[in-house]
């Protein structure tokens, strides 16, 4: 009797289903966008592998080719094109000042030894813990990038191949240093330039820690008769409106104090000799300086600068007559070159470094276009530049 009773139950409600649906047309269906059917959803096979969330990135390699110069005490890598550069410096027994110059922007750091073969690269955004062993050093921490505020974590080992020579290989990047370049590429979505900067002054500075025991860089001719001047330049000075520049190394220091719009007075001191000089601009394109009997031209055409003039000689020395062509690195962010027989100097708003013959040029007639370059530097760079420089 039940199963008569639930059998009954069952064809009715078939047949009330059927009447709805009866009703309802295709057309209904198509035209009304509010009847929210569902659609079935098929059910997942087990053991299959989860779909794909979207397509791997592929790593964005970026080259890099840096030229190395070496110098007694200090050594400076390059490139240009990709716009990064560190200088090295060394200071005290084990201790190294580093500038990196990456893009426009500008930063310092210290290379300092301690507890036997461990080092630390810290300032600037930097922290990088050194361990040697077997020769070979592991690097650590993490670098800041000023152009992203993003941090690197390094985790690497640079590997000596020879005297000078080292290779870092593994996680996304590969560089190849010598005494003369440093080459290879790396991933710039994990790694900044600044990154591999700091990689390559940890190289510098241990270049010149081995240059020292083996005199491989010292017997060099151009080491043995010229003379490196490295001129740091600060503004962070005790009176307003003032910017120097000094070397103790070579006992040079450079003083510009504005007194008009583009106009400084000058004090030099070489060799603990004081004169007093001044910087002039008479027009837009044209500065010059004067200081006794040293009168110094630098004149811009078409975006290159001719620096000419005579320099007064010491007591026992003649004067010398001085023509030089100075042209631009990086467009208007007052970095300059000059290369030419018996100097080469660079310069940015950091410093100014010169190697040069002093049988050729004299320090006085260094400081006398570092003078210039200063001035220059003054009226060209951005506005809020002098606040940050001393930083």
């Amino acid at each position: 009797m039940k199963k008569m009773i639930y059998l009954a139950l069952a064809i009715c409600s078939a047949s009330l289903y059927a009447t709805e649906l009866t009703d309802l047309k295709i057309k209904d269906i198509k035209g009304n966008t509010e009847l929210n059917l569902p659609l079935p959803v098929p059910a997942r096979q087990t053991g299959l592998p989860e779909p794909a969330q979207g397509a791997v990135k592929n790593r964005e390699y970026t080259h890099v080719y840096m030229s190395i110069y070496s110098y007694t005490h200090s050594s400076e890598a390059n490139d240009y094109s990709e716009r990064i550069q560190v200088r090295v410096r060394k200071t005290y027994a084990d201790t190294y000042d580093v500038n990196f110059r990456i893009d426009s922007k500008y930063s310092w750091s210290q290379i300092r030894k301690y507890a036997g073969n461990a080092y630390n690269i810290s300032g600037g955004g930097i922290y990088l813990h050194v361990n040697e062993f077997g020769g070979n050093y592991s690097l650590s921490g993490n670098v800041r990038d000023d152009a992203t505020g993003k941090n690197d974590y390094i985790y690497l080992t640079m590997y000596r191949q020879s005297a000078g020579y080292y290779s870092v290989s593994g996680g996304g990047i590969y560089l190849n240093i010598n005494r003369y370049s440093a080459s290879g590429h790396f991933d710039s979505e994990r790694y900044s330039k600044k990154s591999v900067a700091a990689i390559v002054s940890f190289a510098l500075a241990m270049q010149q820690s081995g240059s020292e025991d083996s005199k491989k860089v010292s017997s060099k001719k151009r080491d043995e008769n010229n003379l490196r001047i490295w001129l740091s330049i600060r503004q962070d000075t005790f009176f307003d409106n003032e910017v120097m520049a000094d070397d103790p190394w070579t006992n040079m220091e450079i003083r510009l104090r504005k007194i008009f719009d583009t106009d400084y007075n000058v004090e030099t001191r070489i060799d603990n000799i004081v004169e007093y000089g001044r910087v002039s601009n008479f027009f837009t394109n044209r500065y010059e300086y004067t200081s006794g009997s040293t009168r110094l031209d630098m004149e811009e055409w078409a975006g290159d600068y001719t620096v000419r003039g005579n320099i007064a000689g010491d007591e026992s020395g003649e004067d010398q007559y001085v023509r030089l062509e100075m042209r631009s690195y990086f467009g208007d962010d007052s970095s300059f070159y000059i290369s030419d027989e018996g100097i080469h100097l660079t310069a940015d708003r950091h410093a100014i470094n010169c190697d040069v013959n002093p049988k050729i040029y004299s320090k006085k007639a260094v400081a006398a276009i570092s003078a210039l370059i200063m001035a220059l530097q003054q009226k060209t760079q951005k506005p809020g530049e002098s606040e940050n420089q001393g930083k």
